[in-house]
């Protein structure tokens, strides 16, 4: 294949230190009923919404308690119903999120058990119609919410059981969640949460009870798969909360966001970091239909088990939804897209959410390979259909007026990809060019090229991937001599110089080789040296 085209690119920035993690999602022999795989709470008290029972201590290490700009003290019970007004607000953001996540209007998960089930079966871990004794499960059917002072490290639990060791009437896994006790503590006086207070506690118990929810697809164990239920997790809370925006925070993104050698696919980042992905298939492949996740949970629950990146796959392919689309096909682009964050206005053409005006690009280390601008440029690379690769060209002149060519060794090519033109000195230039559709515009104040490059193949039980040769040569209209800017020093660049020379155009700057201010003899010497030396 050849492509001609002309280009740019940038680095970006951002320093923050990651130092704790959203949640623990952990498996928990919770069908016995044992209180030690729950909280130990001293002063228990609790507090029963429709769907949820919270519990909490009044007093002690584990009681809720709030930043006053001193320290934590104890949280009010301003409205003097009994319960602080942590606990008030944590019942209202349960039951919000319960309803945003199976409201027939809203998201509307698990609406293929309900037929069969009540969402308090479907969500319990004790069915009371069964057992005499629930006392060991929370004490009721009500989906168990614990309040405890958490770990520095970590701002909530969601624990559910093995499904060796038994589900619940609804044949799903029970589950039940611990959050943190206020969310405001510091570390030497650093807030200890990216983001503080009653909002963090909002976007954790949306991010926590969609990851029941998950369980009762699938259920999580042994690690497998978990970058998919945080991605997962990670999204529908800035659905549910769309104002608070925790997960476009530095801390979170980083992972991804920070390029450290491969655009893996998301079975090789953390989740956190790419719920932004989310976002890109129900704005971009769904119009804005956010029942495209709940698809992907359906086939993601099929037996065989399936990989999250089949399942996305299968989704995008299926002609139920009529997406048209794969897998690789958005992953390309979504990282393509994601190089422009945080440089526009929310209303950006490349803005496919308008959280990218606030969330870093890809950002880019002192450990990337980067390719010297110069031409031309060999190099090999592995492209597979599950995740994206990466060429990156730097140190371009912006004084250049480029055109590309680029050949590879793969014949009939599935091979698909974006050319980046990055500049952060020339938002205007800036642009995605597709590697198959290029046109023979010329584009100049580059600072970065880059490539993005998938294989458009089915996806199986093995990864295709291939090692394709790339040629990648540069055409600067501006370099010296290239007078008739067909990008090739020849014959017809020194008969261009003689008639400048001729027709009495002496001070034409493009023939003015050796910067003399004059075009003469001397030019069309040093010309023929140029046109002798150029392979």
């Amino acid at each position: 294949m050849k492509i001609f085209v002309k280009l740019l690119v940038l680095t970006s920035i951002l320093i923050a230190e990651n130092n704790h993690f959203r949640c623990g999602f952990m498996t928990s022999n919770i069908r016995t009923g044992e209180e030690s795989e729950r909280p130990a709470l001293e002063y228990l008290a609790t507090y029963d919404t429709e769907h949820f029972r919270i519990h909490y201590d009044t007093e002690g290490d584990h009681a809720p308690k709030k930043n006053d700009g001193n320290g934590e003290i104890p949280y009010p019970d301003n409205d003097e119903n009994g319960h602080p007004d942590y606990i008030d607000e944590l019942a209202i953001a349960a039951e919000y999120s319960y309803s945003f996540m199976f409201d027939v209007d809203g998201l509307n998960y698990l609406e293929d058990l309900r037929g069969t089930y009540s969402l308090n079966e479907i969500m319990s871990d004790c069915d009371e119609n069964i057992s005499d004794d629930c006392s060991g499960f929370g004490g009721n059917s009500l989906y168990d919410i614990y309040v405890e002072n958490m770990d520095a490290n970590t701002s909530s639990f969601t624990y559910g059981s093995n499904e060796s060791e038994g589900l619940n009437s609804a044949g799903v896994v029970k589950s039940f969640i611990i959050i943190d006790n206020g969310m405001t503590e510091e570390d030497d006086g650093e807030p200890i949460y990216y983001t503080q207070g009653l909002d963090a506690m909002r976007t954790t118990i949306a991010h926590e009870f969609f990851h029941a929810i998950q369980r009762c697809y699938r259920n999580y164990e042994n690690g497998a798969d978990g970058d998919f239920y945080e991605l997962s997790s990670s999204w529908i809370e800035d659905i549910i909360y769309p104002d608070i925006n925790d997960y476009c925070n530095y801390g979170w993104t980083s992972d991804f966001f920070d390029y450290d050698g491969m655009l893996d696919s998301i079975d090789e980042t953390d989740g956190y970091s790419i719920a932004l992905y989310a976002h890109y298939l129900t704005s971009v492949v769904a119009n804005k239909d956010y029942s495209i996740i709940k698809h992907i949970w359906e086939d993601y629950r099929s037996l065989p088990p399936r990989k999250p990146v089949r399942s996305i796959d299968n989704v995008l392919k299926n002609e139920i939804y009529n997406y048209n689309t794969n897998f690789i096909d958005t992953w390309v682009d979504f990282i393509s897209h994601n190089f422009f964050n945080g440089f526009y206005p929310e209303d950006s053409e490349y803005y496919y959410h308008p959280d990218q005006a606030i969330t870093q690009p890809m950002t880019f280390n002192s450990l990337v390979p980067y390719i010297k601008f110069e031409s031309p440029i060999l190099v090999s690379k592995n492209i597979s259909n599950e995740s994206a690769t990466l060429i990156s060209i730097n140190r371009v002149n912006q004084e250049s007026q480029l055109d590309i060519a680029m050949n590879t060794t793969l014949e009939n090519s599935n091979l698909i990809g974006n050319i980046i033109l990055l500049s952060e000195n020339n938002l205007d230039s800036q642009k995605i060019i597709d590697i198959n559709d290029i046109s023979e515009e010329i584009y100049d104040g580059i600072e970065y090229i880059y490539f993005v490059l998938g294989l458009d193949e089915p996806i199986s039980s093995n990864e295709v991937i291939e090692d394709i040769d790339f040629d990648i040569s540069f055409c600067n209209y501006l370099s010296k001599g290239d007078l008739k800017s067909d990008c090739i020093l020849n014959v017809l660049d020194y008969i261009e110089l003689i008639e400048n020379i001729i027709f009495n155009e002496p001070f034409m700057s493009s023939c003015d080789l050796n910067e003399d201010t004059v075009c003469d003899a001397a030019d069309a010497v040093l010309l023929i040296s140029l046109i002798l030396e150029t392979p």
